[in-house]
């Protein structure tokens, strides 16, 4: 059982791959495990749950990961919006939507584009180089998904027992495997030059068949020539998610958050970290690293919300409503290094962690200016308030306003969160880390951003 602030699941496994899924005790449904010998990495799943609700998204699947040590995927309609939504508030991403294409002659572009094909069937060495070229294709399309972990000879078995090809300068260049009606693959050596090819063999299988079948995944340059050789509109498509993510226990991260990751749940749980970076906790840091990598570390600090300070706000200033374009300019009059659209603010609206509670704007009455804002999130999950956005005009600072911010925050977080956490550069001029420790966070850890420098 993993319980954290008001989420509460047990997951009970029934079978070898079947799980019965509670929430609080009460039995909200099962999730069905299944595997893909082609594709072992992942862990397939099949969910039957009697709601899609948001909120239990990321703690359920956290669990769930901790418990098989894999990504987690699973293959739904385009049309499955609710349970769409469900994986993408769990921290799974869309990596590839797959259409299902029954075409006809009417549908076709360019039904009278022929070029030279030879054909290889099962037993020829060309067949035999086909199949090898086939393996390499489709080991690099679906590496960033899935990666394939059948061998080459598993792999060669399940394929038809034909293959149309066209080389030049006596090597393959293009080559398709057909089954009847239905391609069944198409790849190429040469993606730029394949559109004639492609014509071609669906030319072909016309001249015996009505209707041509086969599959393209959107990540496979070939077949999406391929589709897009005829007008046939596909509206539904099957659409592969992946949590793939390092699994990060949830029950460590509510003990102690700044120490387990560098940024909030919510955000860890979807973030892909870019090749050329690293971050590392202070504990793991050393100077060598710096051979390679430019470094900016960040404070994280928590606050258990016991112990609140109320907050106190001059006469002259008040709390004020505030239009997202005025939150954007004033948290850009702020910063010479950062800054922030209104669009970007419209789509922090959007987030599961969004609380319009949580948006504070302060006015002075004197000036009739925005002077302050704050902007805080709720991961109603997990139960962690984040600190996102505290900034003064800088004429205005040393009066207090950043302190009466970060206590208003954090008594308007009191009722619906656990705890919350805050960060920041730890170089920052203003010393927002001392803002922060004077309002009851503590803390010591630090995390390391790590950028590669250039060659």
């Amino acid at each position: 059982m993993i319980s954290c602030n008001y989420t509460e699941f047990t997951l009970r496994m029934d079978s070898e791959n079947m799980l019965s899924v509670l929430y609080a005790g009460k039995p909200i449904g099962s999730i069905e495990l299944y595997s893909n010998d082609f594709h072992n990495q992942n862990q397939y799943l099949r969910l039957r749950l009697s709601e899609y609700n948001n909120l239990w998204a990321a703690p359920l699947f956290s669990l769930l990961q901790e418990t098989v040590q894999k990504p987690l995927q699973v293959m739904l309609s385009s049309e499955d919006t609710a349970l769409a939504a469900f994986l993408i508030a769990g921290g799974f991403e869309r990596k590839r939507s797959c259409f299902e294409m029954d075409v006809t002659l009417e549908n076709f572009a360019a039904p009278n584009s022929m070029m030279p094909l030879k054909t290889a069937n099962h037993g020829l060495p060309e067949y035999d180089l086909c199949c090898r070229l086939l393996f390499d294709y489709y080991k690099e399309t679906h590496a960033a998904i899935n990666p394939l972990t059948a061998d080459f000879e598993a792999f060669c078995r399940e394929l038809p027992a034909k293959a149309f090809y066209q080389e030049a300068g006596g090597q393959i260049k293009h080559f398709a495997f057909v089954e009847k009606n239905e391609i069944a693959y198409i790849g190429s050596a040469d993606i730029i030059n394949i559109n004639l090819f492609a014509k071609t063999v669906a030319a072909k299988l016309f001249i015996d068949y009505e209707t041509i079948y086969f599959e393209c995944d959107d990540c496979d340059a070939a077949a999406i020539v391929l589709k897009g050789l005829f007008s046939t509109e596909v509206r539904e498509s099957y659409d592969t998610y992946v949590r793939n993510n390092a699994v990060l226990n949830l029950a460590a991260y509510c003990a102690n958050p700044c120490r387990t990751a560098s940024i909030p749940y919510w955000k860890a749980a979807r973030v892909q970290i870019p090749q050329n970076m690293r971050i590392v906790h202070n504990d793991d840091f050393t100077i060598e690293l710096l051979k390679h990598y430019t470094d900016e570390p960040y404070f994280r600090l928590k606050h258990d919300l016991l112990r609140l300070k109320l907050p106190k706000l001059a006469d002259r200033f008040s709390i004020c409503e505030a239009t997202l374009q005025e939150y954007a300019e004033h948290i850009n009059g702020c910063y010479s290094a950062i800054g922030i659209s209104a669009d970007e603010l419209q789509g922090c609206t959007q987030r599961s962690v969004y609380a319009p509670e949580l948006w504070l704007a302060i006015r002075d009455s004197r000036t009739g200016k925005i002077v302050a804002t704050g902007i805080g999130e709720l991961d109603r999950s997990i139960g962690e308030g984040i600190l996102e956005w505290i900034q003064v005009s800088e004429k205005y600072r040393g009066r207090g306003l950043g302190s009466f911010l970060v206590l208003e925050l954090l008594n308007r977080m009191k009722p619906i969160a656990k705890f919350v956490t805050v960060s920041g550069q730890c170089n920052n001029p203003t010393h927002p880390e001392q803002l922060y420790r004077k309002c009851g966070f503590s803390g010591t850890d630090v995390w390391h951003i790590l950028r590669r420098k250039s060659e």
